[in-house]
């Protein structure tokens, strides 16, 4: 599962399903407490979030095409 500690505007980029927001817990012990009770029934959901955020749009606009393609416009080297 992972864990994020990063940007404040993660979720305009990934599900917030597919991860743990570390910014949720006051201390890296409360985080370990809830990672040590997450289910197995919880642990298939992340998974799940994670495959359908994978196979999602959101996630294409991050692969070389995407990007190749925003380099070339923002250039301006389409001709």
């Amino acid at each position: 599962m992972p864990v994020y500690w990063g940007a404040s505007n993660i979720c305009d980029y990934v599900d917030d399903k597919a991860f743990i927001d570390r910014r949720r817990f006051r201390s890296n012990a409360e985080l370990a407490d809830y990672l040590f009770s997450v289910t197995e029934r919880e642990y298939a959901d992340f998974l799940g979030a994670i495959e359908r955020y994978l196979a999602s749009q959101r996630f294409q606009e991050f692969l070389p095409p995407a990007y190749a393609k925003t380099i070339i416009e923002k250039l301006e080297l389409k001709s």
